[in-house]
Formats: C-alpha cells, structure tokens, sequence
C-alpha cells in the first residue's frame, strides 16, 4: 500500500483514484482475519480438484457447493469437459443448470430420489442450504450403491431446484450466487447493479445473525461460501461509497449498512470498528450530515490519538474548506507518531494538503 500514493490510479485497473477504489480495503489489511480464507491452499485445490467430499479437511470450513465451484475453471474440468461431457454435466454447477428440470428429476429418479416439487419443499422446510436436503435424500445409502460422483450431482441438482421451486426463500447457495455474480459484475468498484445484489446478501445476512454472533468471523461459520463474509462486508463498504459519489439512494442505504454493522458487530477488531466507523462519518458528510459526520472522526482522534484513521480521514474532509487545520492534523499524526504511521499515506496526505495551501497563499 505504501508505494501507491493516495492520488495515483489505482493498481488494480478500475481507472479510479487509489483513494477512492483499493485504499480503504488495504487498510483493512492490518487487522486481517486469522480465518480468512489460505489463498494458496485453496489455488492448490482449485487446480487439481477431487470431488466435494474429498476436499473436507484440505480447507477452511467451506460447503460443498462452495468446493465444487471452487474447481470449476481448473485445467481438470476443461479437459473434462472435452472427453466425458456427461460426468462433467454431473459435477459442476454450470453444467447441471444447463439440464431442464425433467432431465434433472428423471436422473434423480434413476437414483431413488423423489425430487417432486411437493417432496422436495417438504424436504426443505427447516433446512437453509439446498445441499442439506440432497444429503437427506443420500443418507444411510452405502456409497459403493451409488453412481461415480453421486454426491456431487445430487446437491448441484438439489441447489438447482430449490431455485426453482422456492424462490422466494433463499437458499445458502443462492445468497452466495448472487455475492459471486456482484463480484463479476465489478465488486468493490460500486455499479449500482453490484449493490443491488449485495444488499439482498446483506439482508440475508442480517436475518440469519444469532444475538450470540457479535463479530464478523463468528458469522462466517454460518456461512462458509466462497468468500469470507468478514471480506465481503469490507469489498460491500467500498462499493457502497463508490456507488454513493452520484446517486444520494446509496448515501442513505450506505449510512444504513454502517450503523448495522456497528450495531450487530460490537466485538469487531477495534481497527476494523475504527474504519468502519471513520466511513459511516464519510457517508454522513456525503449526505449533508456534516456535524454528525465530522463528530465521529473528532471523536477517533480524542479515543484512540495512536491510531491514524480519525487523524487522516478528518483531514481528508477538511482539506478544501480548513486546509490548515487539516494540515496540522497530520502533522501531528505524523509527529506522534502514530502507530501505523508508515502504512496509513499521512506523507502523501501531507503532500497535497501542503499544496493546496500554497495554492491558496500564492
């Protein structure tokens, strides 16, 4: 984060200022979850990929959906694809909503398996995940009984038709659906469509959160998709932000999310409640809400003075109508120092606000 200043493009490629894409999301690196998820144990996976069943134990705690996804672009199951279409139709996801309904339900019935709309809502009630009711229809079935990749194809099938059939209630797999396509359609860099489909996740979330849930990691043992939600809920803040610079809808819903978050997630890492903190004030400003806002970034730098966030992000509000008391916030930041003083872009902060003074005494 260091070697990119505040003002450059982005190194991620959007086009943006660096200041307003990846910025926030690195600073969210220091107080990185201890069970985000192993990149590299995962690309390893990902890469040479044995059924869902044998991934259990090779990975953080992820469901089945997850890992039969997780192998779906390997070289494995593009050479597959090519020589056994019909095994590569039964184990990835793309290939299973490729079959109609009848087609799917005529395989099933093949293996036992009433996958009739009424059986099948009767075997969902109580359940939240679509793979739970193909274990239901599995289990006690020795697995020498059943055909190659049985497993897999089984809860594809039962992911495909609890969209089909009960639509109006969610399963796991489709909340984390729609997080991946908000990801493919731009993620962090805030289309409105992006948001769209992250506050339906968002909702999801919020209706499944135990009183006993009261961080961001303990949520993701509920939740155990492809991306962490300790992850996802920082990429939803910095699309949420991007997308409220035109259109005020997402201020207002972007201030709503914030004062969520803090509200559900009190034992957060006091960093991350500091960030969090720091853009609900940045939204509040946004939105006309400038008291309010400004008042939470004075109050980050009366409660925690060690830290750069209330210093950095307050001046970054007042370097057009204050930039010398924005200046002599950073300075004193850096003069304290504060403690992540190296990694928080005060010089380059100090920088521009400088300029902008000397533009105004000239």
């Amino acid at each position: 984060m260091g070697s990119v200043g505040r003002n450059e493009p982005c190194p991620c490629g959007s086009g943006k200022k660096y200041k307003r894409c990846c910025l926030r999301r690195d600073e969210q690196t220091l107080a990185e979850s201890p069970d985000a998820h192993a990149g590299g144990q995962v690309a390893e996976v990902a890469a040479h990929p044995p059924d869902s069943a044998g991934l259990r134990g090779m990975l953080p705690p992820m469901r089945p959906y997850a890992m039969v996804q997780m192998g779906e672009d390997s070289p494995q199951f593009e050479r597959m694809r090519e020589r056994d279409p019909k095994q590569w139709a039964m184990r990835t996801v793309e290939g299973v909503a490729a079959l109609s309904i009848e087609v799917l339900r005529d395989r099933l019935t093949e293996m036992g398996i009433d996958a009739s709309r009424e059986t099948f809502i009767a075997a969902a009630a109580g359940e939240r995940s679509a793979w739970d009711v193909s274990l239901g229809w599995l289990g006690g079935r020795p697995k020498s009984s059943l055909p190659r990749f049985a497993e897999d194809f089984a809860g594809l099938a039962a992911c495909r038709l609890w969209e089909e059939y009960l639509p109006e209630r969610p399963s796991i797999e489709m909340v984390d659906d729609w997080m991946q396509e908000g990801y493919r359609l731009g993620g962090e860099s805030g289309p409105p469509e992006v948001c769209e489909l992250w506050w339906k996740v968002w909702e999801y979330v919020q209706e499944r959160v135990a009183s006993t849930m009261r961080n961001r990691e303990s949520v993701d043992a509920m939740y155990q998709g492809m991306q962490s939600i300790y992850n996802w809920t920082q990429d939803f803040t910095l699309a949420l932000i991007n997308a409220s610079i035109g259109d005020s809808t997402w201020t207002e819903r972007g201030i709503e999310y914030h004062r969520e978050l803090l509200e559900r997630f009190p034992d957060d890492d006091q960093h991350v409640i500091n960030l969090t903190r720091a853009d609900l004030a940045e939204l509040l400003i946004r939105a006309g809400q400038r008291a309010e806002g400004e008042g939470i970034l004075r109050a980050l730098v009366a409660e925690h003075p060690d830290r750069s966030v209330g210093y950095c992000r307050l001046a970054d509000e007042l370097q057009h109508e204050d930039p010398e008391q924005a200046l002599a916030l950073l300075l004193e930041a850096r003069d304290r120092p504060v403690e992540d003083v190296l990694h928080s872009g005060i010089e380059d902060r100090i920088e521009t606000v400088r300029a902008i003074v000397g533009e105004r005494g000239s």
